[in-house]
């Protein structure tokens, strides 16, 4: 965020970048006004390198610290984090992760306050590397999830065969209306049922 003028009449303002590389200047009088608070809060999704929003942010695994695609090739081997200094393994899928759908919900309604404002330049080149992280990211990501093995029901696998068996007992026995099942517990209730008040309880 940069904040000019003096206290009184100060003026705020960050860049956007849109995923087809439109760049947008969003600027706003330094007040409580609806743009203001929109670029107060754009600003908290800057690149902490180059203090540029994306339409769609990148975040590092380690801290959750916003940074562009760019900004992270651009770092010089070994990488580290510019915020905690923890050592990058060095590819975006293992140290990169989407911000996510909330995220770009909230920039989409704080850039639609600026609809009057025209894009003042293209940036191609940076927005298409950020949306090549982020299509290798959410790739990888089906990828894992296709490969991760079929959850296995830990409960009893004959548990239909049972209820089965038991509904199949009951109907030809007039004695079972006077019980109840609690699970495969069956309690009895004595002779006062009339026939056919059988009640289960799972």
């Amino acid at each position: 965020m940069h904040i000019s003028g003096t206290n009184q009449y100060s003026s705020i303002e960050t860049q956007y970048i849109s995923s087809n590389g439109y760049r947008k200047t969003l600027a706003s009088a330094n007040d409580d006004s609806v743009r203001a608070f929109s670029v107060k809060r754009l600003c908290e999704l800057e690149c902490q390198i180059c203090y540029e929003v994306h339409e769609k942010p990148l975040l590092t695994k380690c801290c959750e610290l916003v940074i562009c695609a760019s900004c992270y090739l651009s770092l010089p081997s070994p990488k580290t984090c510019p915020f905690d200094r923890e050592a990058f393994k060095g590819s975006a899928k293992d140290d990169l992760k989407v911000a996510g759908r909330l995220i770009n919900n909230q920039i989409e309604a704080f850039i639609a306050n600026f609809n009057d404002v025209q894009s003042t330049e293209a940036d191609t080149e940076k927005s298409q590397k950020q949306n090549n992280v982020i299509k290798q990211l959410v790739s990888s990501s089906a990828q894992s999830t296709t490969n991760q093995p079929a959850r296995q029901n830990p409960g009893n696998t004959n548990i239909g065969a049972a209820w089965a068996s038991r509904e199949q007992s009951s109907s030809s026995d007039d004695d079972d209306a006077d019980y109840i099942y609690v699970g495969d517990v069956r309690i009895y209730l004595g002779n006062n049922r009339p026939v056919n008040s059988r009640m289960t309880i799972p």
